[in-house]
């Protein structure tokens, strides 16, 4: 698998079980990418979490260390998984030193410090987070500014933050990528942003010349969000 280009595409497994799991990673293993993968395995889809440690092995025997990222997504972020804030914090907390990954996708909220104290004692000072906070309406730049200030303030400065919002325009795809140049130049964490919906898919192409270091594409026909490009077309027409 070729690499060649400094942004990161990034990829999410939306299996449901091993055979499942086993199909996804023969797809990956087929592509010639330009640029660095990240793999990112979303745990909201898997059906029988007994079977987790059997999933994790599988993944690792093709997925490299640095490439994993761990997910797990809320319906109130957009996932799968109808969860409390208190039962997602749990979850977390259990899985996360049986299943260690390169980065550790964090839902991000101003109200949950103590959770992310409390992580942070579990995971150890080595362990990289992507403090993430998904919008299902519109928000406006000093709105999306205002929230990537706040995560900066809980993500150390080799954490990613990660803000996705819904785009219903131009003006409001344009709104995203103007907070995320903003971002760039004040926070030393890296970031990665998108507009999602059809009006927000050219986020995912242009995000890089704004500060966006990894863009997500599309394995499957569905993708694990909206407007996102197919993997392989992504890797190709994405700015740099």
């Amino acid at each position: 698998m070729t690499t060649t280009n400094a942004t990161q595409i990034a990829v999410a497994l939306m299996a449901t079980n091993l055979p499942e799991l086993q199909q996804q990673l023969r797809q990956l293993a087929q592509l010639q990418l330009q640029h660095a993968l990240l793999v990112e395995w979303r745990l909201d889809y898997w059906q029988n979490w007994a079977d987790l440690p059997a999933g994790y092995q599988v993944i690792c025997q093709q997925v490299r260390p640095g490439q994993l990222i761990m997910t797990l997504r809320t319906k109130a972020a957009g996932g799968e998984l109808t969860l409390t804030d208190q039962a997602y914090q749990q979850r977390i907390l259990q899985w996360l030193p049986q299943l260690p990954a390169a980065y550790w996708d964090i839902q991000w909220s101003a109200t949950a410090q103590p959770f992310y104290q409390q992580l942070r004692e579990i995971a150890g000072a080595q362990q990289r987070f992507i403090w993430s906070h998904h919008s299902l309406t519109v928000k406006s730049y000093l709105q999306m500014l205002t929230i990537l200030r706040k995560m900066a303030t809980t993500a150390s400065a080799v954490d990613y933050l990660k803000l996705a919002v819904v785009s219903q325009s131009s003006a409001d795809t344009l709104a995203l990528l103007t907070a995320t140049w903003q971002a760039h130049h004040e926070f030393p964490q890296p970031l990665i942003t998108m507009a999602m919906g059809h009006e927000g898919q050219i986020s995912r192409i242009l995000g890089p010349l704004f500060g966006s270091q990894v863009s997500f594409g599309a394995l499957t026909t569905t993708g694990s969000a909206p407007g996102q490009l197919p993997l392989s077309q992504l890797d190709q027409i994405l700015l740099d």
